[in-house]
């Protein structure tokens, strides 16, 4: 009996050895202090409940809230259409548990690591009235630049993480528009397959522009779906479907420059009219060319007017010879 106890209590030794073995590799390793590092900015369930994003210190500061689950900027007292996958992305970057390690928590670093109150960039995420739910202070990234200091206002603690946040910090304040003249096709529809009809009405050669550079006014170009295939007005040559197509969806996921101000007319330089199965009709009408060649251009169905550049317009206006069979 005296063995067997001995026995037991020399094996019970040579557990706590080993499981005291095992923890020092794994607090060597880093495991424990990634562990207790890990974490999110924000609750991943109090994402829902964000109605408003500021992002200030930078070039051009951002202001974006959301209404009717649809986010929007606000810039010069007017509200735009924002990119929602854009936002979304950046949502996540504080709802994302990942790897967040102390670098400091001595005021005096705080210069040194950028997230000062007087340089740090500063993101503000607002969850109805009263305090925000988050109000965060993005400072310099370490050596690597793979790393960025940031730093919960208010507090003294600085951690450092991986760097997704700088893209968004020195982005235009356009880079947060959706400029898409059919936000929709983004998301699935409409397609280049939902179009049965399309009217394509030239704008008028202006005695600045060069001769031959695109049709005149009174030339429209009708095509019409025909099963698989596509049928062209004021001509029996046979047309190739996928340029057809291809041209459709780039119609589809044409992208202005920039909002217009002003929405400077007539809006009577050319027109698009695509005729879907479910019989509503899309249609682009073009301004005259301003001085660097841009058109201001709106949509049925739509506030909003797009600046697009000439070579934009130039995709849209293609001369029948290009749809033709080589």
């Amino acid at each position: 009996m005296v063995y067997k106890r001995k026995f037991i209590i020399l094996l019970s030794l040579a557990g706590i050895l080993l499981l005291a073995n095992i923890l020092v590799t794994l607090i060597n390793s880093g495991w424990v202090s990634s562990r207790s590092s890990s974490f999110s900015w924000i609750d991943p369930r109090s994402e829902d409940r964000i109605d408003g994003i500021e992002i200030r210190g930078t070039a051009e500061e951002v202001s974006l809230f959301r209404r009717n689950n649809l986010w929007y900027v606000n810039n010069e007292g007017r509200d735009y259409p924002a990119k929602q996958e854009r936002v979304e992305d950046f949502l996540a970057l504080f709802t994302r548990k990942q790897d967040w390690p102390l670098r400091s928590s001595s005021p005096s670093s705080h210069a040194r690591l950028g997230v000062s109150e007087a340089e740090a960039k500063r993101i503000i995420l607002t969850a109805g009235a009263g305090l925000p739910l988050l109000d965060l202070l993005a400072g310099g990234t370490d050596a690597t630049g793979r790393e960025i200091y940031l730093r919960k206002a208010g507090e003294d603690a600085v951690r450092s993480g991986e760097d997704g946040f700088s893209s968004y910090l020195s982005g235009s304040l356009t880079s947060w528009y959706n400029l898409r003249l059919f936000p929709a096709a983004e998301k699935g529809g409409p397609r280049p397959a939902d179009v049965q009809r399309v009217t394509l009405e030239f704008p008028p050669v202006t005695a600045d522009e060069t001769e031959g550079s695109i049709q005149p006014a009174s030339l429209v170009l009708v095509f019409t779906r025909d099963g698989n295939n596509w049928n062209m007005s004021g001509t029996d040559t046979a047309i190739e479907r996928t340029k057809v197509e291809s041209w459709l969806q780039g119609i589809l996921n044409t992208e202005g420059e920039n909002f217009a101000t002003g929405h400077a007319g007539p809006y009577d330089s050319g027109r698009v009219s695509l005729e879907l199965g479910n019989g509503s009709v899309l249609a682009i009408a073009f301004s005259p060319q301003d001085a660097s060649g841009k058109r201001n251009v709106t949509l049925s169905g739509s506030n909003e007017v797009y600046t697009l550049a000439d070579w934009a317009v130039s995709r849209i206006f293609r001369e029948a010879a290009y749809f033709e069979t080589q």
